[in-house]
């Protein structure tokens, strides 16, 4: 599958998500301390240092109203009305959707989503899910404090 390479994160000077491309740097600051940063080169090659647990990245999906699905979001099924976060599973080298709130394990493949239907009409997840929120601006809809 070919997707789009891009990332998302907070930059706390614009105080606003910038989306380009991820890199990582060390920069010396009071002249003598190394200090990591991340930073997102945007389509104008400027860079913006950005939150590190801000950051996601694109998954390939797209909600129902066609925005970009990124790893750190929260979404709700416009099916049954659970609560979902959208984040990557290094062990299966794929986006999973881990259910919020309940006691149960349920977590989905993003891609392979079907638990209520195969989705013969050629829908995906995301025709499924609304965007309503970040793990990021909003830890209380997945019950964390910033």
């Amino acid at each position: 599958m070919k997707r789009e390479i891009l990332f998302r994160g907070w930059s706390r000077e614009l105080k606003r998500w910038v989306y380009g491309w991820l890199y990582h740097d060390q920069i010396f600051r009071a002249g003598y301390s190394c200090q990591d940063i991340f930073l997102i080169r945007d389509a104008c090659d400027e860079d913006f240092e950005v939150d590190p647990a801000s950051v996601g990245q694109y998954t390939g999906r797209n909600y129902q109203n066609k925005e970009k699905i990124f790893g750190g979001d929260i979404a709700e099924s416009t099916l049954n009305g659970k609560r979902w976060i959208i984040s990557y599973c290094g062990k299966d080298m794929c986006y999973k959707i881990k259910l919020i709130g309940e006691r149960t394990r349920e977590v989905y493949s993003l891609y392979q989503y079907n638990r209520f239907g195969k989705f013969k009409d050629g829908r995906t997840a995301g025709d499924f899910l609304k965007k309503i929120g970040t793990t990021y601006e909003n830890p209380e809809l997945v019950g964390e404090e910033k």
